[in-house]
């Protein structure tokens, strides 16, 4: 590890590089699957930063960190993820240079939590994962315990635009306020706020959500939408999700496959729906589906593999 210039950090490995280079052998025997030649860049870009505000925090707990980290390397450049996937991995544990007496109260808790999160985000968005990690860097550092942590990155994680959030957020009061300044910013949101989807003042705003590009995208034809247990759905017979939007953001979360024939092949009148939803839905001449909810209107058409949504429509 010619790279690391940390003297702490040289002194560690060169006392355990025995059963640390016995470790490495055993895992690349077990998986055959490791990166050997991501890890120097990994200790120098990754552990050593970490290891060192750590070890100038407290150099007692530095030791328990960086096994921590030793660890989760071994698993992360064994991974199947591709670079950016990486690239966002490495920012998800730079977080841990923000508070190195928070890493150090729970090292492994905290990397596999936000490595978690780290991916269920970017297989939704990678641009929200990305704003997600940066909104985080702040959150980490004034965070005073690893539950308002946690708790905090659940709310940034909906501000980021992670809309099915909103329903398993919990309680704004239990989120310090300084936590929650940094995450809303200049805005004012209450607990009436979280509860609905959309601002008062908000106009209609459109997203287009699964539409099919080569092997991209998420339906392989055109989709419809209908209403089940107070949740929106789309399917096309092969594809089903819930549809989830709200004021930060719009998103699909996969639902157990609902055959053709459940699906509702029957067009509603448009005047159904109230009428700033109606007046929207009469510039499609191809419906074949929609759904008013939660303010909030779908449409499907038959010349589309997207789910057309509009939102902050009022009765």
């Amino acid at each position: 590890m010619e790279k690391i210039t940390y003297q702490p950090l040289i002194e560690l490995l060169r006392e355990n590089a025995e059963s640390l280079n016995q470790l490495l052998k055993s895992f690349i025997n077990g998986s055959g699957r490791l990166n050997t030649e991501a890890v120097p860049d990994w200790f120098k870009e990754v552990i050593e930063p970490v290891f060192i505000a750590v070890h100038q925090h407290n150099p007692a707990l530095s030791r328990r960190v960086f096994d921590a980290l030793y660890n989760d390397m071994l698993q992360t450049l064994s991974s199947a993820a591709g670079h950016q996937a990486t690239q966002q991995l490495r920012s998800c544990r730079l977080l841990l240079v923000q508070n190195p007496a928070l890493t150090a109260a729970n090292p492994g808790r905290l990397i596999k939590t936000l490595s978690v999160a780290t991916l269920r985000i970017s297989r939704h968005s990678i641009a929200a994962a990305e704003k997600w990690l940066a909104l985080m860097q702040k959150i980490f550092a004034a965070a005073g315990s690893i539950d308002q942590l946690l708790l905090a990155a659940r709310f940034a994680a909906w501000r980021c635009g992670m809309a099915h959030l909103r329903h398993l957020t919990g309680s704004l009061s239990t989120l310090e306020p300084r936590l929650r300044d940094l995450i809303f910013a200049e805005e004012k949101i209450s607990e009436d706020d979280l509860r609905r989807s959309w601002k008062n003042e908000a106009d209609a705003k459109p997203f287009a959500l699964g539409a099919f590009k080569g092997l991209q995208g998420k339906f392989v034809r055109p989709p419809r939408v209908f209403l089940d247990n107070n949740l929106v759905f789309a399917a096309d017979g092969r594809y089903s999700a819930v549809i989830f939007a709200d004021r930060y953001g719009a998103l699909l979360h996969d639902a157990p496959e609902i055959p053709e024939e459940s699906i509702p092949n029957v067009l509603k009148s448009a005047d159904m729906a109230p009428p700033a939803a109606a007046k929207i839905l009469s510039r499609y001449p191809d419906l074949t589906s929609w759904v008013y909810h939660d303010t909030t209107l779908f449409l499907t058409t038959a010349s589309s593999h997207a789910i057309f949504i509009f939102g902050a429509i009022n009765d």
